[in-house]
């Protein structure tokens, strides 16, 4: 689950880490965390820095599915 730049620097402060964060793009996500090193969950010692991304690119669209196309209806021979 991504989460937002501020709750990502409000957990990794709360946790005593030290946050470094760079951005990518530009666009109506702005401010979404979408990779970070070490992983979530990731024991390290207090003071430890956190390498996250933050991105600024557009979210992606959802594509509208493709509609099939109807079967012609058969008719029974005579």
């Amino acid at each position: 689950m991504k989460v937002t730049e501020s709750v990502a620097l409000a957990r990794i402060n709360k946790m005593g880490l030290k946050p470094a964060g760079t951005t990518t793009g530009e666009g109506k996500c702005r401010g979404l965390v979408v990779s970070q090193s070490p992983a979530a969950g990731t024991r390290k010692p207090e003071g430890s820095v956190v390498k996250f991304v933050v991105q600024l690119k557009p979210c992606p669209s959802a594509s509208p599915s493709a509609t099939p196309s109807p079967s012609p209806a058969r008719t029974p021979a005579p």
